[in-house]
């Protein structure tokens, strides 16, 4: 139960941030970063079950592109607005 709640507030930080790269940057980044982000989570799933301690590259996979997408698609959103 903790993963799903875990996921669900990684969700807030990750779909803006890859509908706002998708659409001020590179869309094939976003899905590729979006695809990793899933990869990310399913690491973090299997961790989180077999020992919580674990689950640092879940994380890591998860935040990354998270963050990338986030200040990456803010950038380019300043980018165009300053246009």
């Amino acid at each position: 139960n903790r993963v799903h709640q875990n996921t669900q507030e990684s969700l807030i930080l990750f779909l803006p941030g890859m509908t706002i790269f998708g659409y001020y940057s590179n869309p094939t980044v976003a899905v590729i970063l979006g695809l990793v982000w899933i990869v990310g989570r399913f690491i973090y799933l299997r961790s989180y079950v077999k020992d919580p301690a674990s689950r640092s590259l879940g994380f890591g996979l998860t935040m990354l592109p998270s963050a990338i997408l986030l200040i990456g698609g803010g950038i380019a959103a300043a980018r165009v607005m300053l246009a």
